[in-house]
């Protein structure tokens, strides 16, 4: 049993589909089609965070509506300064939405980061392609930073043993190279 997306005035509705429904939705090689909610950076909102959200104009109304018919996820994607939609958005579970007397309300959670891949209409709101973002490679720069973190504390310890003082930035007074050099 599947609930409508939308209640009697007044009643909520809670979380319809979500993430695990979008990720397992049949997609193309560009993505999986989303509405997408434009922000203003200072409002980003991370996976992990709520947000409660007040639609009043007809075009919101209606993407809340498209995106509770479709996994009920939305993708909030943000603008720069200089009006630049930033690829890199979060995409939000509905977990609750509320038919006021005056529009609708939606209580969001972000749950996942995704790629736009390319926009797909803007009317009445933006839709887009969208692709899970691809944290592995995030991890695999942190590995990276550890690994060489983990290579500085050796040199420092190696400075230390054959007695070369470093400077106060860190920088060593001696070519490194000096080190592997036998004798």
């Amino acid at each position: 049993f599947k609930p409508e997306p939308w209640s009697h005035r007044g009643r909520a509705m809670t979380r319809i589909s979500g993430l695990t429904d979008f990720q397992s939705a049949d997609g193309t090689a560009e993505g999986l089609e989303c509405a997408i909610l434009p922000f203003d950076l200072q409002e980003i909102l991370l996976p992990g965070q709520k947000r409660y959200l007040h639609f009043y104009e007809e075009r919101f109304i209606r993407l809340a509506e498209y995106a509770a018919k479709n996994h009920g996820v939305v993708a909030m994607s943000f603008f720069s300064g200089d009006n630049e939609m930033l690829r890199v958005c979060t995409l939000c579970e509905i977990d609750e939405n509320l038919r006021l007397e005056v529009g609708i309300g939606l209580t969001v959670r972000g749950v996942a980061r995704v790629n736009i891949e390319n926009l797909v209409g803007v009317d009445p709101f933006i839709r887009a392609k969208v692709s899970m973002y691809n944290d592995d490679e995030e991890e695999g720069l942190e590995t990276t930073v550890e690994e060489l973190y983990k290579k500085h504390e050796v040199l420092i310890l190696a400075e230390n043993d054959a007695g070369i003082k470093s400077s106060s930035t860190q920088e060593i007074d001696t070519d490194p190279r000096s080190l592997l050099q036998p004798g």
